[in-house]
């Protein structure tokens, strides 16, 4: 086979397999998770399904730390407060804050 920019080049079926499977788009069993992808894909305006799931978990990834985090900046506040003897009085504070803000 002669050298050159002409040759073809020559696959082994293991390898052939190996790149099929890199570049096969996700597809799932699940109708509800099929059109929440394809809704994600028309508002993102992105076509390739696997870059959006991928884009989908990094930002639950992100949630998800978020809310670790603040549940770690708050506890301490919450042991401090319950150090003085501060402890919720069950009054809802919705109401006085619906009056004081004129919303009643």
């Amino acid at each position: 086979m002669p050298d050159g920019a002409g040759s073809a080049t020559v696959r082994s079926p293991a390898r052939k397999r190996m790149v099929e499977f890199r570049t096969m788009t996700p597809t799932f069993k699940d109708e509800t998770l099929e059109r929440l992808l394809d809704e994600v894909l028309a508002l993102s305006q992105r076509k390739d399904r696997s870059e959006a799931v991928r884009s989908a978990l990094e930002h639950e990834l992100v949630r998800l730390r978020r809310r670790r985090d603040i549940n770690d900046r708050v506890r301490p506040i919450q042991e401090r407060a319950s150090a003085l003897g501060l402890q919720p009085d069950g009054f809802d504070d919705k109401i006085l804050m619906d009056e004081l803000s004129g919303d009643v």
